[in-house]
């Protein structure tokens, strides 16, 4: 789906690429650089949060984590394009360009650089793109994920501690380039990621991620929840209209809730088993409030009732 047919955030529209030095690390292949900024859906870089598994026997890795949407911007007007740039180097250096059966037809031998596996079903040598599109969510879940639509997205993640075991956590800036309280970023907020662009390859999964190292706020917006089933509810009876003034009447003998209980500890009798008052026969609460409910005997050779 064209961006241009959207109504793109305006602020993220006018956003620009920030210059980086895009060159890979030869000894690690990897590179650092600065995001342009966007919005953050989500965002945790006060504790590390864990992001619930698909796999049960896999058990979630507390992490701090950002996630930012950007506009893509046009042909004249490039906003994520070092950011694309940046993975292809990356890809090429950790799988060179070799002769290999060409993914579209295998009986083909052709010369194919990493950079040319992104998108590439993981069967046929495929590697993971770290740069997504907002629209893929948005066709999955319209209601939650409506205002991805016509963004670019990346995920970023950083443990919180290293290698050595040593206890880390992304650097916080705030828009004057000053160390800020991490409560600052919520979601909703704009800001900027420093990032570093690595290869990975875990037992066949493989693919170019990006890796947090520090996040600059730029500015506040609306905040940003998970979808609200309650809310989309309401929304949604709503539009369908009024209901017709007259609901009419409940059927006779239906109880329709309980009246206040005035109970308190100082009105119950000494032995009164524990648990929940009886309700009332009629909707008037006796003085005193409700009365405790009758001990039940247990069945003869059956299970023991509630409360007994």
């Amino acid at each position: 789906m064209s961006a241009t047919t959207l109504q793109i955030d305006p602020y993220l529209a006018a956003q620009t690429m920030p210059w980086n030095d895009l060159v890979v690390d030869p000894q690690w292949k990897n590179m650092r650089l600065t995001t342009p900024v966007g919005r953050f859906p989500y965002i945790h870089v006060d504790r590390p949060f864990a992001i619930p598994n698909r796999d049960p026997g896999k058990p979630a890795k507390p992490m701090y984590s950002a996630t930012l949407m950007m506009a893509p911007g046009t042909e004249q007007h490039p906003i994520v394009a070092d950011l694309y740039r940046a993975m292809c180097m990356v890809a090429d250096a950790a799988w060179p360009a070799v002769q290999r059966p060409d993914p579209n037809n295998p009986s083909s031998i052709v010369t194919v650089p990493g950079s040319a596996l992104f998108g590439v079903d993981a069967k046929l040598g495929g590697i993971h793109c770290p740069l997504r599109l907002g629209d893929d969510n948005y066709m999955k879940e319209p209601q939650k994920f409506a205002s991805w639509r016509g963004l670019y997205f990346i995920n970023c993640g950083m443990n919180p501690t290293t290698k050595n075991g040593v206890e880390q956590r992304p650097i916080c800036l705030d828009e004057r380039g000053m160390a800020c309280d991490p409560k600052l970023f919520y979601p909703g907020c704009y800001g900027r990621m420093q990032v570093t662009v690595a290869a990975f390859d875990n037992s066949g999964n493989r693919g170019v991620t990006f890796y947090l190292n520090a996040v600059q706020f730029a500015r506040h917006g609306e905040k940003m929840a998970s979808f609200d089933g309650m809310s989309a509810a309401q929304a949604a009876f709503t539009k369908a209209g009024a209901l017709p003034g007259d609901i009419g009447t409940p059927p006779a003998g239906m109880q329709t809730g309980f009246g206040p209980n005035t109970a308190s500890p100082a009105t119950v009798s000494p032995g009164t088993p524990f648990g929940f008052a009886a309700p009332p026969t009629s909707h008037g609460a006796p003085a005193g409030g409700f009365a405790a409910p009758p001990v039940q005997q247990a069945p003869a050779g059956g299970a023991r009732p509630p409360g007994v």
